[in-house]
């Protein structure tokens, strides 16, 4: 039952999708590219959480601790990309002692997942929680999904920036990342 609702859910999506980006209709990108982005007011916690996979997570994370914000960071991705994360933001002034790193994961899932194993393992009872705008949507619901029931308090912050889609230089890689995006937040609603 949960797999047709699902799929008309999908089917759904998809329709709009089409209909928004028919030359007849107005510019939907604006819309779509807003509604993928969730990013909240950083608050004090016990660890950041930067996820691989996009330009900028690692300096806005090195920037939170700066600012005080958490005395450790959590470079999360496979290896060796969380090690070259960790290496940014040691250039940017972030302790290498204050870097844990989770090389494990390949998924926005995995990167929950393994995550929350090492918050779990140290005790953290609140984490800020930093990827690419367009990806926020996506991470806010798996996370919200691997961590229900842990009593941990995740704060979503956006890392600078974001997605230019409004300049023809910029738009075209724009669109297709917000459209690979709804795709995978569809996948990821349906399989986790």
């Amino acid at each position: 039952m949960l797999r047709i609702y699902g799929l008309i859910l999908i089917v759904v999506i998809i329709t709009i999708v089409v209909i928004m980006t028919s030359p007849a209709f107005y510019n939907p990108w604006p819309a779509l590219y807003g509604f993928l982005v969730i990013s909240e007011d950083p608050r004090t916690s016990d660890v950041i959480i930067a996820l691989s996979g996009g330009p900028g997570r690692d300096i806005y994370a090195a920037e939170l601790y700066k600012a005080g914000l958490s005395r450790r960071i959590i470079m999360s991705g496979i290896s060796p990309s969380a090690g070259q994360m960790a290496e940014r933001a040691v250039v940017m002034g972030v302790k290498r002692e204050d870097i844990i790193l989770e090389e494990r994961s390949v998924s926005t899932f995995q990167n929950a997942l393994f995550t929350r194993e090492i918050m779990v393992g140290k005790g953290f009872q609140s984490a800020i929680v930093v990827s690419s705008p367009y990806h926020m949507r996506r991470t806010k619901m798996v996370f919200e999904r691997v961590f229900k029931g842990s009593g941990v308090r995740l704060i979503y912050c956006a890392a600078p920036p974001g997605l230019d889609i409004n300049t023809p230089l910029g738009a075209e890689y724009a669109r297709r990342t917000v459209i690979m995006e709804y795709i995978k937040l569809l996948y990821y609603w349906a399989r986790y």
